[in-house]
């Protein structure tokens, strides 16, 4: 079974062979799947599905008989049968299997369409994933192009201007010398480029990469962190901030996008390199009796520094005259917002129900998490 595929990947596979025009089908194949959609729609969509998933029949049919994530995905009320996907299997076009046939399909579209070639695998080195896996971290170097860099400090330097000048005064944070910017991808449609980036998501891919054919992981929040001259240096802490005890499989993980050199005095992050395997939060004792172990990431320009939920880690202090920014995109398991919020009102309360809904209703759903409206 192929994992690394998922059931949005097969929403929007389908949605590309059934409904859009440029469905990089040539002619022939267009002729011939609309011949066998006339009479075996439900079939073929499901054949789709399980070639995608690369399953067999017997055991695609017995997994999702009752798992409506695939039968949506396919766009089928009910799963055909053995019996008519047998029938269909008989047939074949001028000599070739149907199998064959909507291989094909699925190959051409995945080697040509825009969307799947942004979700290539293998771009991730043996090394990089080991010593990602034995350190908790791993810095990949000339990502962001130079203009790109430039043009998010600007952007986000004014950003900060704009939000401390706004009537809530932005979010202004220890003594007063550090800044967050939230809500990116709302603010600049550059945001939203930089945070669909191939590599980054092979680096997420890997890392919360579990047996089935769910989304693996979800942006949680997307913002920038300034540290202007003499900030102090954070606390300790991990990103997977749950009770004790810690699990020993990943909660959330870390992007930081080095839009200009990190280096130790303007506030590089200080890691404690494999902590993330300690399966607890920093401990002050063990962090003194450890802190020769400690690093600074120093990276260059353009770079993307990723990191472990569980890492133990601090920003530095900036003991430099211009500020250091981060770009921080943290990502989640995707399981906990279906644990957490399996319906989504959010999508599914018309504007008017929403204006309704009093305090209380407001307070269950969570309505004002994550606002975090400082500007």
């Amino acid at each position: 079974m192929n994992y690394k595929n998922t059931y949005s990947d097969l929403i929007e596979l389908i949605q590309i062979i059934f409904e859009k025009e440029n469905n990089f089908l040539n002619s022939h194949q267009r002729f011939h799947l609309n011949n066998l959609c006339m009479n075996f729609n439900e079939e073929i969509r499901f054949l789709i599905g399980s070639i995608f998933f690369n399953i067999n029949t017997s055991d695609a049919l017995n997994l999702f008989r009752s798992n409506r994530y695939f039968i949506d995905a396919v766009d089928i009320k009910i799963l055909p049968s053995l019996i008519s996907i047998q029938k269909i299997n008989k047939k074949s076009i001028e000599g070739q299997s149907i199998n064959i046939f909507l291989e094909e399909i699925i190959n051409n579209i995945l080697n040509n369409s825009p969307y799947f070639s942004k979700i290539k695998n293998n771009v991730l080195s043996t090394t990089q994933i080991d010593f990602l896996e034995q350190n908790g971290y791993l810095i990949i170097e000339n990502v962001i192009p130079k203009a790109l860099c430039k043009d998010l400090q600007e952007i986000i330097l004014a950003l900060a201007k704009q939000e401390v000048n706004s009537e809530k005064g932005g979010y202004i944070y220890g003594s007063g010398s550090m800044q967050r910017i939230y809500n990116l991808i709302a603010k600049n449609l550059k945001f939203q480029d930089l945070i669909i980036n191939t590599i980054c998501h092979e680096v997420m891919k890997h890392m919360f990469h579990r047996n089935n054919f769910h989304d693996k992981y979800y942006l949680t929040s997307f913002h920038a962190n300034i540290l202007f001259k003499d900030s102090e240096p954070q606390i300790w802490h991990i990103d997977a901030n749950v009770p004790d005890p810690i699990p020993n499989w990943i909660i959330r993980s870390n992007s930081n996008f080095i839009i200009h050199d990190y280096f130790k005095d303007n506030g590089a992050t200080e890691i404690i390199p494999g902590s993330h395997r300690y399966f607890k939060k920093p401990d002050l004792c063990q962090i003194n009796s450890n802190f020769s172990e400690s690093k600074f990431i120093e990276a260059p320009q353009g770079s993307v520094v990723f990191w472990h939920g569980h890492l133990w880690h601090r920003s530095g202090r900036n003991i430099t005259d211009k500020p250091r920014i981060a770009i921080l995109g943290a990502y989640a398991a995707s399981f906990f917002r279906e644990v957490s919020m399996e319906e989504n009102p959010f999508l599914s309360l018309s504007k008017n129900m929403q204006d309704s809904l009093n305090p209380e209703i407001k307070k269950l759903l969570g309505w004002n998490h994550g606002l975090k409206n400082y500007s």
